[in-house]
């Protein structure tokens, strides 16, 4: 019984590299820190949890993007706990995606930005990272809003 189990998951495993075989993934998905601001309480990498934060390093994260591209891929998002912490690298490795040929870049943020809304500065950065993300090829731009959000 074992061994027609085995054969059945074997040749199924076959069809399915057959159907994937020479495909691209649907995105490849860049980690670049794990560094956040914010306590939501179904993430691991909030702030509130101890251990050791990372980041990746630029110029690796541009050889991935480098390879990516040239086996293919057309789609990449840059994740973390809270990229956009690091907007200005965001930009710049966006901005590499887009030269390298990747079409589809996306990124998303926690919304702290919108924190302290009232401030009597809130529209002017809102305004100078809206005009520094226009000037990218980012494609899409996620936002979760947390209720805790909008009071880090």
């Amino acid at each position: 019984m074992a061994t027609a189990n085995f054969v059945r998951f074997t040749m199924l495993f076959q069809r399915i590299q057959h159907l994937f075989k020479n495909r691209l993934p649907g995105q490849l998905v860049v980690q670049l820190t794990d560094q956040c601001n914010a306590t939501c309480p179904q993430c691991g990498m909030r702030r509130t949890e101890k251990f050791p934060r990372s980041m990746l390093e630029l110029d690796e994260v541009k050889r991935i993007i480098d390879s990516a591209a040239a086996n293919g891929v057309e789609a990449i998002s840059f994740t973390g706990g809270e990229p956009f912490l690091y907007l200005d690298r965001v930009i710049e490795l966006a901005r590499h995606a887009g030269v390298a040929g990747i079409r589809y870049i996306r990124t998303g943020t926690n919304g702290f930005m919108f924190a302290r809304f009232q401030s009597p500065r809130f529209d002017a950065k809102i305004h100078k990272m809206l005009e520094e993300l226009a000037c990218t090829p980012i494609r899409n731009i996620w936002f979760s809003l947390d209720g805790e959000s909008l009071y880090i």
